[in-house]
């Protein structure tokens, strides 16, 4: 009865406007996608006894096959992991519920860490997806540049960037990873020097720089500064002591007797 109705769901009303200005890639990924989602539960099973199966975590096994947004993250922090993953299982009556247990999340920090984790990604999805080569190496080339390009004082910014459009990508169904045309607000906001995440990482980097005390002052030492916003820290230079100057520090008095 489900099945016969799902054609008058509103989203389906529309769906052949929008098939008509697709390309056959996405509707590749449509299809498959919607075979995967008929039957989850068959179909990890079935995907868990595949031969050839890459290495991924079992947690992304589903996200994968859903093309949703992967943390690449949690790829990183399973890449050496020294325990296997393990579940929770909380049984309500005749039913039970898996829940995988938390751990440790290692963060993409620099460019090797990324290709690393995106590679691990690449595999299992060209395992779960026919005809997607060229997408993902697209992409791939695409970050690898933007990584090449930028100076590894900001390759945190291209790390923040490539998460932001995978997570849009993996939220839609019209979009690929190598239309870069459609991620141009992304890139504008993560990689140009007038972008809302570039200076908002700007205005954090300041807040932080004006609140940190540097070295002890010297003119405090010397009885010359009373500034209550002072930049240099009020303590004894000998000791780090705030309660005395340098000159009336008791360690310096033993070391001179």
């Amino acid at each position: 009865m489900l099945k016969r109705r799902k054609k008058e769901f509103a989203w389906n009303t529309t769906d052949i406007i929008h098939a008509a200005i697709l390309s056959p890639a996405h509707e590749n990924v449509q299809d498959q996608v919607q075979l995967y989602n008929e039957s989850i539960k068959e179909m990890l099973k079935d995907l868990d006894c595949a031969l050839g199966k890459p290495e991924m975590p079992d947690s992304l096994w589903k996200h994968v096959c859903l093309d949703r947004y992967v943390n690449l993250d949690k790829i990183t922090s399973n890449s050496f992991a020294i325990e296997a993953d393990r579940t929770t299982t909380i049984h309500f009556g005749d039913h039970s519920l898996e829940l995988p247990r938390s751990k440790p999340t290692t963060k993409i920090s620099n460019h090797g860490q990324w290709i690393n984790a995106f590679m691990v990604y690449q595999d299992a999805a060209l395992f779960a997806f026919k005809g997607c080569n060229f997408e993902l190496k697209a992409y791939f080339k695409h970050i690898n540049n933007l990584f090449a390009c930028t100076n590894p004082v900001y390759h945190q910014c291209v790390i923040n960037y490539d998460k932001v459009v995978q997570i849009h990508v993996g939220k839609r169904r019209d979009a690929l990873l190598n239309e870069f045309e459609k991620f141009s607000q992304y890139q504008m906001a993560h990689l140009e020097s007038a972008g809302v995440a570039i200076t908002s990482m700007q205005g954090k980097s300041r807040g932080r720089s004006k609140g940190r005390k540097l070295d002890a002052c010297r003119n405090w030492n010397n009885g010359n500064c009373s500034r209550t916003d002072c930049r240099y820290k009020h303590v004894c230079i000998n000791c780090g002591s705030d309660k005395h100057v340098d000159t009336k520090c008791p360690s310096k008095e033993c070391r001179s007797t």
